[in-house]
């Protein structure tokens, strides 16, 4: 059988691109503040969400092997995978729901850094 890879898109975001966050934000340490973690991964949640409903469900083993992961303390990438071995095919290749995961990180990109700032000012230190 053929050897199959777990699909993922990560995403990351870094200072430079995001001019508009809070100064609180914009001078982190060597470690992310756990505000910060959260909000991040509450943007990774509704990535993940997003990409549930374009990603097309014949069984539901695609739509249930979608994954949002936790950020690292020092590293402020997030990553949402789908991990049915067909995850990628489907993917690139579907006739009318290709790029499920794409869209939906597009989708986010906008508003992004206002949300994850307003997040962190919610969270309080």
């Amino acid at each position: 059988p053929p050897v199959t890879r777990p699909f993922a898109l990560r995403f990351e975001i870094r200072r430079g691109d995001l001019p508009r966050l809070s100064e609180r934000l914009l001078n982190l340490s060597s470690s992310l503040p756990e505000t910060f973690r959260v909000a991040l991964y509450e943007e990774s949640l509704a990535v993940l969400g997003l990409a549930q409903l374009y990603v097309p469900i014949r069984t539901g083993r695609l739509f249930r092997s979608g994954r949002a992961y936790w950020p690292s303390r020092r590293d402020p990438r997030v990553n949402v995978q789908f991990l049915a071995p067909y995850a990628l095919a489907v993917h690139e290749l579907h006739p009318t729901r290709a790029k499920y995961l794409e869209r939906a990180v597009n989708e986010r990109l906008p508003g992004m850094a206002r949300r994850l700032a307003r997040r962190v000012a919610e969270l309080g230190p």
